[in-house]
């Protein structure tokens, strides 16, 4: 779909504050990115739909409106903003007076989404140099936002200096506009602002995308349900139960992103108490653009947390302490129950209990679904990352992938009474049978570095 060809609805809140866009359901999550008048809400799922943006001071949001959606749809803001009462009060074509400023927002909200949500084993520093050259390119558009300029200079020195060693023309497009918002940014008289206008005098045009090369099985397998739910009991043995660790509840890069990434062993008699042993998968390798790994690396230093929880009891009947192995790429640990824990536990085992596992970094707990819910996002990410991917490798396995995750998305979905968020993961399920996804998005270059061929 064309910028010329999508429509924004304007819909009034009632008492003053607007709704611009319709904010649908957004089933593998959303992003929100505080501007200085206006919050915008992207959703990775509607790509082809301009961000939903909520105003609550439409008078002191005109410029910023005008700028993200057209001055058109800034007067229909203004009137639904005399409304009372909630209602939608119109639809206009999507004509924004800055396509550059609307754009960098749309994509910074994907490239943050990504950085939060994907399961795939993306080169985080590719990713965030492209996150803060559009935050570089939106100064004093972005609300609360730190400077990060030495940073990006500092990530522009990595690139440069490494550039040379692959063939890929992506990066030389991003890294072109990284020392662009470089040199306008830095004092004229700077060191890192000199060196990034001595580069750009001869920097070559950057080309946009490459030419794919295809995601590896392992990554393909955890889209597809079964394939993922089996991928534990091969690999774990003798563990008895499994459980999947939700990513996004640790910090990145800590866990695998698969299902079953979680094994567990419950002895109810050691020497007349209970013994939990628990194991979970390290993270998948990166493959860093330069080889140098970014960030700090896992060590035995490492710490998890883990619960052993029986029935809808919220609280845990034991817990313990996970340590990182570098030798085996992952996680394990064990604990033995008093004889209160143990009578505990085999009070709710004779009582029919379930028992289930969270592990966790510390005693901070986030807000979490209820599993059901948590697996439908798990399954709606991996179906929209494999959709993405889609738009620039058409390749049969990634598509059934896609169509697996998306499918158990939905179900899930309306396992948890989200019939909403299974419909709009229906809808990209239609999408895909249609061929529509083939111009869906146009991929990040981390996404791109992840398709492109090895060496």
């Amino acid at each position: 779909m064309s910028e010329t060809d999508k429509q924004i609805v304007i819909e009034a809140l009632g008492g003053g504050p607007v709704q611009v866009g319709t904010g649908g359901p957004a089933p593998a999550g959303n992003v929100t990115l505080p501007l200085r008048t206006v919050v915008v809400v992207v959703n990775p799922a509607e790509p082809e739909e301009a961000p939903c943006c909520l105003v609550a001071d439409v008078d002191e949001s005109q410029e910023e409106l005008a700028d993200l959606y057209g001055g058109a749809t800034a007067g229909l803001a203004s009137r639904a903003a005399g409304w009372d009462g909630p209602g939608r009060v119109g639809k206009l074509p999507l004509a924004p007076d800055d396509e550059d400023m609307a754009g960098a927002v749309a994509r910074l909200g994907v490239v943050r989404w990504l950085q939060e949500w994907s399961p795939l084993p993306l080169d985080w520093r590719l990713l965030r140099l492209e996150e803060l050259t559009l935050v570089a390119s939106l100064t004093g558009r972005l609300a609360d936002e730190p400077d990060r300029l030495p940073e990006l200079a500092e990530l522009c020195r990595y690139f440069h200096a490494h550039i040379d060693e692959e063939e890929f023309a992506p990066l030389t497009g991003l890294l072109g506009d990284a020392l662009e918002q470089v040199a306008n940014r830095f004092p004229l008289s700077g060191e890192s602002g000199d060196w990034a206008r001595q580069l750009l005098a001869t920097w070559p045009p950057g080309e946009e995308a490459a030419s794919p090369g295809r995601l590896d099985v392992e990554f393909i397998d955890r889209f597809t349900p079964e394939l993922a739910l089996a991928a534990g009991p091969e690999r774990w043995g003798k563990l008895a139960e499994s459980a999947t660790v939700d990513w996004e509840q640790l910090p990145r890069g800590w866990v695998a992103t698969g299902e079953n990434n979680a094994r567990w062993v419950l002895d109810l008699d050691v020497e007349g108490k209970i013994h939990c042993a628990v194991a979970v998968d390290g993270p998948q390798e990166v493959r860093w653009f330069g080889g140098v790994s970014w960030g700090r690396e896992l060590s035995e230093d490492d710490r998890l947390g883990f619960d052993l929880f029986s029935g809808d009891d919220p609280e845990p009947v034991l817990s313990g302490e996970l340590g990182y192995d570098p030798r085996t790429c992952g996680w394990a640990g064990s604990v033995t129950g008093t004889a209160v824990q143990t009578a505990r536990l085999k009070q709710g085992r004779e009582a029919g209990a379930g028992r289930s596992l969270r592990v966790r970094r510390d005693t901070t707990l986030r807000e979490t679904f209820a599993p059901v819910a948590a697996a439908a996002r798990r399954w709606s990410v991996r179906g929209v990352s494999a959709l993405r991917l889609l738009t620039a490798a058409d390749d049969r396995d990634l598509r059934a992938g896609a169509v697996a995750a998306l499918t158990e998305a939905a179900s899930c979905w309306d396992a948890a009474g989200r019939k909403r968020d299974a419909e709009a993961c229906r809808g990209l399920l239609r999408k895909l049978g249609s061929g529509e996804w083939k111009d869906w998005v146009g991929l990040t270059v981390a996404e791109q570095w992840l398709l492109h061929p090895r060496s």
